[in-house]
C-alpha cells in the first residue's frame, strides 16, 4: 500500500510506502527478502548480511582490479621456434627496368649508355655494381665507334619479353626470387624475362 491504510474500525496506521514496493519490483537479487513485510527477522538479518557481504566482496574486487589497471601493467610473452626444414615461400621479384640490359651490345653503350645513364660523358660506368659487366662491352674497335648508331636495333637488343599470359605482378609457382642471374636494379644482373 501507499502512504497511511485505515484497517477495518481502526485509525490510520503507517506502513512501509517506498521501500517495501521498490524492494518486491526490484530484479536485485535478495533485495525483496530483505524488506519484506513479515515476522521473520531472523531471515531478514541472513538475507541482509548475504546482500552487504556480496556486496563487499564486489566492490573488494573492483576496488582490486582498478587499482591493477592504474598501475599499467604489461606482460608479454615470445617462443621461438625453429624449423629445420621449412620450405621457402614462393617469391617472384619483378624487374622493373624497361631495357634488358644483358642485352646491350658495345655498340649500344658507345652511343646510348649516357642516355641510359649508365656510363658518363666519358664512357666510364657511373654504378661501381655495373662495372664489371659493361667494362668488357665498352672495348670497341675504331671501326665499331664510326659505324652510325641504329635506334630499332639498340629497342630489339632491349625490349623485354613479357612472360606469356602472365602479369608481372602476379606470383608465379615455383620461382623463389627469380632467374639465376636476375638482376634486381639491372645494372649489375642479366636479366632477360
Amino acid at each position: 500500500g501507499h502512504g497511511l491504510q485505515s484497517p477495518a474500525g481502526g485509525s490510520p496506521q503507517p506502513c512501509a510506502p517506498g521501500l517495501e514496493e521498490f524492494a518486491s519490483r526490484s530484479t536485485l537479487h535478495g533485495i525483496h527478502h530483505i524488506f519484506a513485510h513479515g515476522p521473520y527477522m531472523g531471515r531478514h538479518l541472513l538475507w541482509t548480511l548475504a546482500f552487504l557481504g556480496s556486496l563487499g566482496l564486489l566492490l573488494h574486487v573492483y576496488a582490486e582490479r582498478v587499482a591493477y589497471y592504474v598501475q599499467y601493467p604489461h606482460n608479454t610473452q615470445l617462443e621461438e621456434e625453429t624449423t629445420p626444414h621449412a620450405a621457402f615461400p614462393a617469391v617472384t621479384l619483378c624487374n622493373l627496368n624497361r631495357a634488358r640490359f644483358s642485352q646491350l651490345t658495345g655498340h649500344d653503350l658507345y652511343w646510348a649508355g649516357e642516355l641510359l645513364g649508365l656510363l658518363d660523358s666519358a664512357h666510364q660506368p657511373l654504378a661501381p655494381e655495373a662495372l664489371e659487366t659493361l667494362a668488357g662491352k665498352l672495348a670497341l674497335s675504331p671501326e665499331e665507334q664510326r659505324r652510325p648508331f641504329d635506334l630499332l636495333e639498340l629497342y630489339r637488343h632491349v625490349q623485354r619479353q613479357p612472360l606469356p599470359n602472365r602479369e608481372c605482378s602476379a606470383p608465379i609457382p615455383g620461382r623463389a626470387g627469380g632467374a639465376p642471374g636476375e638482376g634486381l636494379a639491372g645494372l649489375g644482373g642479366t636479366d632477360d624475362t
